[in-house]
């Protein structure tokens, strides 16, 4: 009996060990899982705070073409389907809201060519939650690869930009019927550095990924969450005479504070800003006299676009507000030295706002 107590015993004793052992196996392994968790969300949020030195001297001009196309414009919808028509290899497009039917169908023409085709969608648009449902659906039934982009990585994707084989684009503006009533502006560019940049950046968003380290980022792009306040608020510290915002609204107060600080230490520099017709822009117009005010008259301003000394450009998805600056997904594209291209824009700005009386 006293035998088989011990044997019952060192059975126990070793069942006991075995489990404590299981035990720190389960902690080491829940350990290691909690750590890669943490890390995934850590570098969620490097991704979103990450920036560019302000410090730092940049190059805004940029090699290669630029083509700026400026709506309304009836021509405009025919242009950007020949653009896709004309892909051979890749059509990668990222935008907030897709209801256009005809630039679908282009679309859909490339990938029964064979050529790459992917899009990202915003899946729950401001006011319009279920707006892409319908081109989404329309995609997916013909076989272009979609998917809705991560709103637990950006508050909204806002971003209008594309990859058409070894060239890219920027919008302002959005892929709807309207992009070619409103103001707004696409630029097409065969910059190679801006190119890979923006592929990496579609494929890791594609892919729900963060963008590594290794890419190189270029001056001339403004991407939130990445760098876009601290490439604005460098634009603006560095403008000399004159700064023209051309966009639908500015609300960040950071910004608006900046722009009054640059008034007082550089009390000789003009800072124009014209705004579509809301209330909330009037009154800002009244907080802020010491800036020049403009109203656009119709069309309706959707662009978003930043002149500074008539000679570097800001132009792209961003309005000047906390969600564009450090929360959505946005690109804007900066380029220097580029006078026919300022030339339009400033002509479209002096034809376009009319004053707003400061009370």
């Amino acid at each position: 009996m006293r035998t088989k107590s011990i044997i019952s015993m060192k059975s126990s004793l070793s069942i006991f060990g075995i489990l404590v052992s299981l035990f720190f196996v389960l902690i080491s392994c829940s350990g290691k899982w909690i750590d890669e968790y943490d890390e995934h969300f850590s570098s969620i949020h490097t991704f979103h705070t990450g920036s560019i030195q302000e410090d730092s001297e940049k190059n805004f001009a940029i090699s290669g073409t630029l083509d700026l196309y400026s709506f309304p414009n009836k021509g405009g919808e025919k242009m950007l389907t020949n653009a896709i028509k004309e892909a051979k290899e890749k059509v990668w497009i990222a935008v907030y809201i897709w209801t256009n039917k005809n630039i679908a169908d282009a679309l859909i023409d490339a990938k029964n060519r064979g050529v790459d085709v992917r899009v990202i969608l915003e899946p729950n648009v401001y006011k319009t939650p279920t707006i892409n449902r319908s081109i989404a659906s329309y995609f997916q039934k013909r076989g272009v690869d979609i998917v809705y982009s991560d709103n637990d990585r950006y508050k909204f994707t806002h971003a209008k930009f594309g990859i058409i084989d070894s060239r890219f684009f920027v919008s302002t503006g959005n892929l709807t019927y309207s992009l070619f009533k409103n103001k707004e502006y696409i630029i097409f560019g065969d910059n190679k550095e801006i190119h890979t940049f923006l592929t990496s950046l579609f494929a890791a968003d594609f892919s729900h990924k963060n963008l590594s380290n290794k890419i190189k980022f270029p001056d001339s792009l403004a991407v939130a969450p990445i760098n876009a306040r601290s490439g604005v608020k460098y634009l603006l510290q560095h403008a000399d005479s004159h700064i023209q915002l051309y966009m639908q609204y500015i609300s960040d107060q950071d910004i608006l504070d900046q722009l009054a600080n640059l008034k007082k230490t550089k009390p000789t520099i003009s800072i124009d800003i014209c705004v579509s017709g809301t209330q909330e822009n009037r009154e800002l117009a009244s907080v802020y006299p010491q800036f020049r005010w403009k109203q656009a008259s119709s069309p309706y301003l959707h662009a978003k676009v930043m002149i500074l000394d008539s000679t570097t450009v800001f132009l792209g998805s961003q309005n000047l507000s906390q969600n564009a600056l450090d929360n959505n997904r946005e690109v804007s594209v900066i380029f220097s030295n580029r006078p026919k291209i300022v030339n339009l824009l400033e002509t479209d700005i002096q034809s376009h706002c009319k004053n707003i009386e400061n009370k």
